[in-house]
């Protein structure tokens, strides 16, 4: 009897298991260190009312014929609690991957329109509290065609990159942070503006997010503009598998870049087709019609988190493994119910035993 109970204590303790808790833990790890905020230092910005060149938006607007010559400030105020030192420089502009102006690197030596502004002073230290104007000049070269152009005017303050943490005979690491801002110097050169946008190919690109079809496109005009239209891709049997809107920032005038759209899903090798219609300047539409080609072996980005893989096949049905199997069931169902008969019996013989 008392063997028998131990058994059937052994068996409901077996039904009571969570087949979850046999799971291997996977490893949560701990988060990396985030480095602390950097307080911000100082303000810069335009004087608010002392340049009539200043936009709403907070950038510099210039209309100057070539040769021309206008003059401009920068405000600064410290807001730290102890000395800081701020870089200056002018820099070039480029277009951002979707459209909107960027900015060279602070380190990069101007080689377009960022050398047009020259800076009455490269550095200035300022006590806490203080202020004062840094002030510009902007010159155009004597042939500047007739178009829109776009520098900045950076400040920074210099990075001290902090020594390794790394223990002795083992690698070591550091982080360098450094906030720089940034100001727009817009100079509109008078004349015939003739704005015209070229598309000039398509392909498969893998980035850091997932593989991406990438649309290469020029502002070979002379004016700023904001295309607007939409994408088709389709497969080698000419179905589309994806129809995408786009509607970009501004595109810099003597700028190029690469259009990032998400690909639906993993590429599967073969040949793709292509058709981009981009209306801009109101009434303007550039177009293109390519095909191009992705191998079997080609190395593609796994797809950003939602894509589906192209093209999918997903299982009819799809069962969980369970640690408790059917075939265990009938089993120790079957053990129970002789171990029940087996208690009954022997309860009988019991009282037959206790009878005599």
């Amino acid at each position: 009897m008392r063997n028998t109970m131990v058994l059937i204590a052994s068996l409901v303790a077996l039904f009571s298991f969570a087949p979850g808790s046999l799971a291997q833990d996977a490893g949560t790890g701990t988060p990396s260190d985030t480095p602390a905020p950097v307080a911000k230092a100082f303000e810069i910005g335009p004087k608010a009312g002392t340049d009539p060149a200043v936009t709403a938006q907070g950038f510099f607007v210039y209309e100057l014929g070539p040769g021309d010559e206008a003059n401009g400030s920068v405000y600064l105020r410290s807001t730290g609690t102890e000395p800081v030192t701020i870089e200056l420089g002018a820099l070039d502009s480029e277009t951002a991957q979707h459209g909107g102006s960027a900015f060279a690197d602070a380190a990069a030596t101007p080689v377009a329109v960022g050398r047009w502004v020259q800076l009455d002073e490269p550095r200035v230290t300022l006590e806490p509290g203080e202020e004062t104007s840094v002030y510009f000049t902007v010159v155009t070269p004597a042939d500047a065609a007739p178009g829109q152009y776009l520098a900045g005017i950076t400040a920074f303050v210099p990075a001290v990159k902090e020594a390794s943490t790394g223990n002795a005979g083992q690698a070591g690491a550091s982080l360098t942070m450094q906030t720089r801002y940034v100001i727009g110097v817009q100079v509109d050169v008078p004349g015939e503006w003739t704005p015209e946008l070229s598309i000039t190919g398509a392909e498969a690109m893998e980035q850091p997010s997932g593989t991406r079809l990438g649309i290469t496109m020029s502002n070979t005009g002379d004016t700023f503009i904001k295309p607007k239209g939409k994408v088709t891709l389709s497969n080698s049997e000419a179905t589309p598998i994806l129809t995408q809107p786009i509607e970009m920032g501004t595109f810099l005038t003597n700028t190029d870049l690469t259009y990032p759209v998400a690909w639906p899903g993993v590429p599967a090798g073969g040949e793709y087709g292509v058709e981009v219609e981009l209306n801009y300047a109101d009434d303007q539409v550039a177009r293109y019609s390519g095909v191009f080609t992705v191998s079997d072996d080609a190395p593609v980005a796994a797809p950003a988190p939602g894509d589906a893989t192209q093209p999918a096949a997903a299982p009819a049905s799809v069962s969980a493994t369970s640690f408790i199997q059917p075939w265990m069931i009938v089993m120790i169902g079957g053990l129970l119910l002789a171990m029940v008969i087996l208690l009954a019996a022997m309860l009988f013989r019991g009282r037959r035993s206790s009878a005599r």
